[in-house]
């Protein structure tokens, strides 16, 4: 049986999906703003530590599928891009021809090479932390270019990743992982989850923040 579930702070800007932390420790997974599970890990466990280290995937290890403040799976459409000065744009198309943004995928000129992408999301799904659906949506642009997949074709696609392929998406250096990088965001995407979510590294003593 398939369980989804959504791997990020419980609060304002996520009120009805992600892991509330207690006051007691305890950390509890909602769903559709329904308690579902209470985290099988013992003690208490700093916030950041949790997200960085991949902690809720023990903690809650009857979860199938993860999502990353949004869940999204619906039909995706690349459109052939122009090339101009060292880089190639065009329009992505998500669900519909009235959902659409553009792509700009810009040469790279270090070694080893790791082009930088700027990605669309779909209307009323523009989650930052949505790492999930980013990455995929990358690794098809690049297939495009390649011409490993075709444009002007839908393609399914769903921002839920497997419990097995978390780490690897959350890569800690996506440049060596998925050989490119996104535009405006750490290449640790798990300090972006985390930074993106307020979760800061601790201040040593005697520094200032």
């Amino acid at each position: 049986m398939e369980i989804y579930a959504f791997a990020n702070l419980l609060n304002k800007h996520y009120p009805k999906n992600g892991i509330r932390f207690q006051p007691d420790g305890v950390r509890v997974l909602v769903v559709e703003g329904q308690d579902i599970a209470r985290g099988a890990l013992p003690g208490s466990i700093p916030q950041r530590d949790y997200f960085y280290n991949l902690r809720f995937l023990d903690d809650f290890p009857q979860v199938t599928h993860w999502a990353f403040g949004d869940a999204w799976t619906q039909r995706v459409k690349i459109a052939p891009p122009r090339y101009r000065a060292h880089e190639w744009d065009g329009f992505m198309y998500f669900a519909s021809e009235e959902d659409a943004g553009m792509y700009v995928v810009e040469q790279s000129f270090e070694t080893p090479p790791a082009p930088y992408i700027t990605l669309p999301m779909p209307d009323n799904f523009r989650v930052p932390i949505n790492f999930g659906l980013k990455v995929t949506l990358a690794r098809m642009l690049l297939a495009a270019l390649d011409d490993d997949l075709p444009y002007d074709q839908w393609h399914i696609v769903t921002s839920l990743v497997e419990r097995q392929d978390v780490p690897r998406v959350l890569a800690q250096d996506v440049r060596t992982t998925w050989g490119f990088i996104f535009r405006n965001t750490p290449t640790d995407l798990r300090q972006a989850l985390c930074d993106w979510q307020g979760l800061r590294q601790p201040t040593p003593q005697g520094e200032k923040a």
